[in-house]
């Protein structure tokens, strides 16, 4: 799919809270890197960098130990993404004037205060693409079976837990501002899930945006079956059945990992190999699937090591409890290898359940075991869903369709400026 190259280019200030993390930071890094490699301007501001340095498409939004740790004390008070000193400094510096666009991605990370969002609305063009839940409730990323952000916050169940690590429940409070600061905001909001766009029209924090769905997009180069090689590179056998099981925190509660290991536990053939990736506690997780073989990867940040070891997998099961348009699933989808996972809400949206990969309800391990041992049992019927699940990320994820969707609202958005805003 080609990309109109005759048209004037584009220049766009990416802003997110890191370079490298999870999957924002590298749906950020995709955007960035695909727009510059498509002929246009694309400078990636994060609040803190954490990749290696020399990349000069990456600039970190500069904030002193000191801001860092007023930014810290209030989020400890629970007001998170208020009191950043360092935001106020980026958005009058003058450093994003020469940007046609700026392209908002996760503002928690204690370094863009709320309150600068209206700021960089009025500097530029403002694009926003949500990856959780967090602009429109009181704190929480995920609000689970919670229903009090569609009015009003308080009594949050999830005190004390990421990202509302703090004793005092200040939902109430905060997603109060929210309304205040976003009820005329001009924004275009960019949902990866149908159902965050419904969540975000529903919660009444942001009643003017223009809200949009635009799926993540997956680089098929990087992520392509290679089965064989992917094997002999990690030193398995060809003939070892493969369960890959990978999330951002094998610890986090929301990743639910706990269920993907009483499901081998019960139904995972002897011989079997599991491989774990992520970070966290591999090593618990490890002594709960014995006596399975287990492999420990650690967290696999270079992404072609990555690619190896979803393509070396017959199967990978993901247990999350929540998410928006999980990477991981698109990312083995686009390896060819089959899924196993809850259907969530987003994870729904990536797998057609039986034909491209394997859909079970929320938290029932007994029917994911039952999943598991059918389809370990029919390898050849797992190859033919991986084949059907490379097909689907082709036609409906690829990074060129993610790419061209971008620009097409980049270009949409320019084009409808009034004349006395142009550049």
């Amino acid at each position: 799919m080609t990309s109109a190259f005759d048209q004037p280019t584009i220049s766009v200030a990416v802003v997110n809270s890191a370079d490298y993390a999870g999957g924002a930071e590298t749906i950020a890094r995709m955007l960035r890197d695909g727009l510059a490699g498509r002929g246009h301007r694309a400078q990636l501001f994060v609040g803190r960098r954490r990749g290696p340095d020399g990349d000069p498409g990456i600039e970190e939004i500069a904030a002193t130990a000191a801001e860092r740790g007023v930014a810290q004390r209030f989020a400890r008070k629970g007001f998170f993404s208020l009191g950043v000193p360092a935001s106020r400094r980026f958005c009058s510096a003058g450093r994003l004037d020469e940007f046609d666009l700026i392209h908002l991605h996760n503002v928690h990370g204690h370094y863009l205060c709320l309150s600068a969002v209206p700021r960089l609305a009025g500097l530029r063009p403002l694009v926003w693409t949500f990856h959780d839940y967090f602009p429109i409730t009181g704190g929480c990323a995920f609000p689970f079976e919670c229903e009090g952000w569609r009015s009003r916050c308080g009594s949050c169940p999830q005190l004390g837990r990421y990202p509302l690590v703090t004793p005092f429940d200040r939902t109430r409070r905060l997603q109060a501002i929210k309304r205040k600061l976003f009820a005329a905001l001009p924004v275009t909001i960019i949902a990866p899930s149908a159902h965050l766009a419904r969540a975000i029209e529903s919660s009444g924090v942001f009643p003017q945006a223009d809200v949009r769905v635009i799926p993540y997009g997956v680089d098929t180069e990087v992520f392509h079956p290679q089965r064989d090689g992917a094997r002999q590179a990690l030193g398995i056998a060809g003939d070892v059945p493969v369960v890959l099981v990978a999330a951002q925190g094998l610890d986090d509660p929301r990743k639910g990992v706990a269920h993907a290991v009483e499901a081998l536990q019960r139904a995972a053939a002897p011989g079997t190999l599991v491989l774990l990736a992520g970070s966290g506690d591999q090593r618990t997780v490890a002594d709960a699937v014995a006596p399975l073989r287990v492999r420990s990867l650690g967290y696999v940040a270079d992404r072609a090591e990555l690619a190896r070891c979803y393509a070396a997998a017959d199967l990978m099961v993901f247990t999350s409890l929540a998410e928006n348009l999980p990477c991981v699933v698109l990312e083995a989808m686009a390896s060819g290898t089959a899924v196993a996972a809850f259907a969530i809400p987003g994870v729904d949206e990536e797998i057609a359940a039986g034909r491209t990969g394997f859909l079970v309800p929320p938290g029932d391990a007994a029917g994911l075991a039952r999943t598991l041992r059918e389809v370990m049992a029919d390898r050849a019927k797992l190859s033919a869903v991986g084949v059907a699940a490379r097909g689907h990320i082709e036609e409906h994820f690829s990074i060129d369709l993610f790419l061209d969707r971008h620009e097409r609202l980049y270009r949409e958005i320019l084009a409808r400026r009034p004349a006395a805003c142009a550049l």
